[in-house]
């Protein structure tokens, strides 16, 4: 079954569900998987950017896996009427799960279902020493999800402009612009490792640093070409959110041209994301390479890959940093750090 045939099927079988009906939190079973898309497409419409979400066999083997763990809030009829989940995600790091997939049909926005759901996944978390960390992505055309930050302990750390796909977000009230989502992280089982920063970003990156409070060997340099040839680079691409997701795992002599070469390779895609691994001396001179080709300081997420990342942007949209809502602070301030720095770099 593909996304086509999935959506199909969940609209041939589309009823109405009733308002202010009793609910109960659970883990997933396998017959939430109709539920759990017809959830998604009461949100999303057809752009959710993951294609698997719309295909109930592929949510059932997810959760089989122990790749994604969901929980539902369900009706005594069997209806999903809000999730929550956490999965192993496109970072390198199988120990760094994301949290996410927090959706909420209309009529039960004014329960208690996504606070609920929450506190059952912080049990899942706290339950499974393997989670060695969290994250989220959480959009910013609305506050819900980011107030729920502190049942996690999250804190934020990076601002992902423009990263969702025009349109995603039009039934919620973004309208047909891209969303920007703000990256939120906690570190529950840390260890003790090395971290090299560039001393341009210090400003911009001790903040988050001190809301993190990381076990870290941190230095502030310019950084030092790398005596290694060859760069390890894997790239994700995600069409139908128009993003490239660059995960640097090895910085080598040759991160120019492969700067160039991903430039190239982009073509029109509307976001570029690349995530150094920063345990390395050579990370601040990476960074000072993707600067000189337009990309600014999006944060930092710890864990990334086992080591932290240092997450950098290109953006061949023009951002409404306007219209970004961010609730604490801390994210306030973060947000204005990043579009100071997305100008210094147009410049």
């Amino acid at each position: 079954m593909d996304k086509a045939a999935g959506l199909a099927m969940i609209r041939a079988r589309w009823k109405d569900i009733a308002p202010a009906q009793k609910y109960d939190v659970d883990f997933f079973r396998p017959e939430d998987a109709p539920g759990v898309v017809r959830l998604i497409t009461e949100i999303y419409g057809e752009k959710y950017p993951v294609e698997d979400y719309y295909i109930p066999e592929r949510i059932i083997a997810k959760n089989a896996s122990g790749d994604v763990v969901t929980m539902v809030a369900r009706t005594p009829g069997g209806d999903v009427v809000a999730q929550a989940a956490i999965w192993r995600t496109s970072s390198p790091n199988p120990n760094l799960y994301e949290s996410g997939q927090m959706m909420v049909l209309p009529d039960y926005r004014k329960t208690f279902a996504l606070w609920h759901l929450n506190k059952l996944v912080r049990r899942c978390v706290d339950s499974r020493p393997e989670i060695h960390g969290l994250f989220g992505e959480a959009v910013t055309n609305h506050l819900t999800i980011q107030k729920t930050a502190p049942i996690f302990n999250l804190k934020p750390c990076a601002l992902e402009v423009a990263l969702m796909p025009d349109g995603a977000y039009e039934g919620e009230g973004a309208g047909k612009k891209r969303v920007s989502c703000l990256t939120l992280a906690a570190v529950y089982r840390d260890r003790r490792q090395a971290l090299h920063l560039p001393a341009v970003c210090r400003d911009d990156l001790m903040p988050i640093l001190s809301l993190l409070a990381l076990d870290r060997e941190t230095t502030f340099s310019s950084g030092a070409v790398p005596s290694e040839p060859e760069s390890g680079i894997t790239l994700q691409r995600f069409d139908a959110a128009g993003v490239i997701r660059c995960h640097v795992d090895g910085i080598g002599a040759d991160f120019s041209d492969c700067v160039r070469d991903i430039d190239r390779d982009a073509g029109a895609v509307s976001v570029v994301e690349v995530f150094l691994r920063a345990d390395t001396a050579a990370a601040p001179w990476a960074v000072s390479v993707l600067r000189e080709r337009g990309f600014f300081l999006s944060g930092f997420v710890p864990l990334w890959f086992g080591a932290d990342a240092i997450l950098m942007q290109k953006l061949s949209v023009a951002p409404d940093f306007d219209t970004i809502k961010l609730h604490s602070p801390e994210a306030q301030a973060l947000g204005e750090r990043v579009r100071r720095d997305y100008q210094r770099v147009q410049t």
